[in-house]
């Protein structure tokens, strides 16, 4: 070989190396992209909440990621359907973090959060529960909520119950469900506390219809008012037996009471109280109605569930932020010091995981729930 070729090859393979170098600094590693996966209810009885959630959090992700991302990284969202059935949440858990390696999931109930946090736990991937959150969830190191607490929330209607209301003697009729079974305790530990007495306890299945027997009960014990924290599963069916039985009895109940229920119920559900979500008047609610309207071009039908989506994004963009390292590890340790204003006001998650958000008491009136308390 000429000196003049091999000096051409020597050109040749430093301009390769310096073109790799170059590549290699400037190209976008897959890694540099933060994953997240939200199991939600899309399809199914709970959808109208998984596609709120949904929407909120791609108003979030989008905002973020025009305004450059997190530390220069985008956020990518990969959404699965759990249709509200915890199978599902199961399959759809193992799927993020085993196939899509998330950085962190969300999803939207502790109903669903309860059967994947030995998953996320074991695989030490943080796990974000957007609408609500109970004391069971402070078992886990990687889950947190920026949600309402169930028991504060149970908590809170016993105190206007009985100091507001002035009400001494309830009935108290829950589903066979974890969010029924978890707030109905609360209300009952808390009227009993403050002195009040509960004449009757009726646990039914999801999906009963039948409720004249239970309501016949509740009118021989001539009980002041019904707690009633079912599912949104026939509770309209219950109020309109109530109405049909002349029942005297102040009705109760929680976030379940949602305005689907309320305008299938009809009459039937004037004058209920009940605890429920709620979305601060700030700024950031307010921009959060003009997004919402911008992006699907009607007013957001329930912007409380819109923000459920919208607060979780922000908490975990809070967390990413001030994180030492992007990293599972990095952003489980970052969430204990979230604290920050969104569109449900200050989400502050303390030492167990929880922000501990206590909804408001409203009542219907005209087929609105008014704020009362």
């Amino acid at each position: 070989m000429t000196k003049i070729a091999k000096t051409i090859l020597w050109v040749v393979i430093i301009v390769v190396v310096i073109g790799l170098i170059w590549y290699g600094l400037t190209r976008k590693p897959a890694e540099e992209v933060i994953k997240i996966g939200a199991i939600l209810p899309l399809t199914g009885e709970a959808a109208i909440a998984g596609v709120s959630i949904q929407q909120g959090i791609e108003i979030a992700v989008e905002e973020i990621n025009k305004a450059g991302g997190i530390k220069g990284r985008q956020i990518k969202v990969v959404f699965e359907n759990d249709e509200y059935d915890n199978k599902k949440t199961v399959t759809a858990s193992q799927k993020l973090i085993n196939v899509d390696k998330i950085d962190i999931g969300i999803v939207s109930f502790v109903h669903g959060a309860k059967a994947v946090m030995p998953i996320f736990e074991q695989n030490k991937i943080p796990l974000m529960v957007a609408w609500d959150s109970t004391n069971e969830l402070e078992e886990g190191d990687y889950i947190f909520s920026t949600g309402f607490s169930t028991e504060l929330s149970g908590k809170k209607m016993a105190n206007y119950a009985y100091n507001e209301l002035n009400l001494r003697e309830v009935a108290i009729v829950l589903h066979q469900d974890e969010w029924s079974e978890a707030i109905a305790p609360a209300f009952k530990q808390k009227f009993q506390e403050l002195g009040g007495e509960v004449l009757l306890e009726e646990k039914v299945a999801i999906g009963e219809s039948d409720f004249k027997t239970i309501i016949s009960k509740i009118k021989s014990k001539n009980a002041d008012a019904v707690y009633l924290p079912l599912v949104p599963v026939n509770t309209d069916m219950f109020l309109k037996q109530a109405k049909e039985l002349a029942l005297k009895s102040q009705i109760l109940s929680g976030d379940a009471l949602i305005p689907d229920i309320i305008m299938a119920a009809g009459d039937a559900a004037e004058g209920v109280y009940f605890t429920s979500i709620y979305v601060e008047d700030n700024e950031i609610s307010q921009a959060l109605t003009e997004k919402y309207r911008e992006k699907y071009g009607e007013e957001a039908p329930a912007l409380p569930m819109v923000a459920f989506g919208y607060d979780a994004m922000l908490a975990i963009k809070s967390a990413i932020e001030s994180a030492e390292e992007i990293t599972p590890e990095g952003i489980k340790d970052a969430l204990y010091s979230v604290d920050i204003i969104g569109a449900g006001g200050q989400i502050k998650i303390r030492a167990n995981g929880l922000s501990e958000r206590i909804e408001k008491v409203f009542k219907v009136q005209n087929g609105e729930g008014i704020l009362v308390e």
